[in-house]
């Protein structure tokens, strides 16, 4: 995984917006001893999408005793979460985590559900055992690169919808939510180390007017 990422860390040294996002949803599928490991890797953008992903998973395996995770959200809060549920502490949840830290991941949960094969495993196998099913999971999930971004709200009369158009596209930025009518509005997202000059230049242009909080 490193080796294949290479390339992507070495352009994350020369932009520090640049962060790591898995491509998809993942499963993996990890067998020590009897005891079967499956791993689950799904995007998550908040705490409500983390709770939903945890009730799918702990329905879909409702008879399994252990639904263990990890989580990281948007680089810029930081928030994340580590859980053993159940398994003995550090076994479970902070192998997991640790390999989101080891892909340098956010914007996603990575849950893995024991079932117990007959044979204790030992807290070192369990935690080899995490491990792998998380790392499993991502291998089948890729990843992608993202770029910290800003919200900017424009509005424009709706005669120089073409005088926007064209600066928008001249810029390469990213449209959000738009509305067409007599006053119409259109959501930008801007990436951060820009922002402030796109605001700078905006704020001189006589076609837009900047809707500002």
């Amino acid at each position: 995984m490193r080796c294949f990422l290479s390339g992507l860390w070495r352009m994350q040294d020369n932009n520090p917006d640049l962060y790591f996002v898995p491509k998809g949803n993942g499963e993996s599928l990890y067998k020590e001893k009897g005891s079967k490991f499956h791993g689950y890797l799904f995007t998550v953008r908040s705490e409500s999408e983390v709770e939903l992903r945890l009730s799918e998973v702990r329905a879909l395996h409702s008879s399994a005793r252990h639904h263990c995770y990890a989580y990281r959200l948007d680089p810029e809060s930081g928030d994340y979460r580590a859980n053993d549920d159940g398994e003995p502490s550090g076994s479970a949840g902070k192998p997991i985590y640790g390999q989101l830290l080891s892909s340098d991941l956010y914007e996603c949960i990575i849950i893995v559900v024991r079932y117990f094969g007959g044979v204790k495993l030992g807290v070192g196998g369990l935690i080899t055992a995490y491990k792998e099913a998380a790392h499993g999971a991502i291998e089948n999930s890729g990843i992608l690169s993202k770029t910290i971004t800003r919200t900017i709200l424009i509005r424009y009369l709706y005669e120089h919808t073409s005088d926007v158009n064209k600066w928008v596209h001249h810029k390469a930025l990213q449209r959000g939510k738009e509305t067409f009518e007599t006053d119409c509005t259109l959501e930008l997202e801007v990436p951060r180390v820009q922002f402030n000059d796109l605001v700078e230049e905006i704020d001189q242009l006589v076609f837009i007017e900047r809707v500002k909080d």
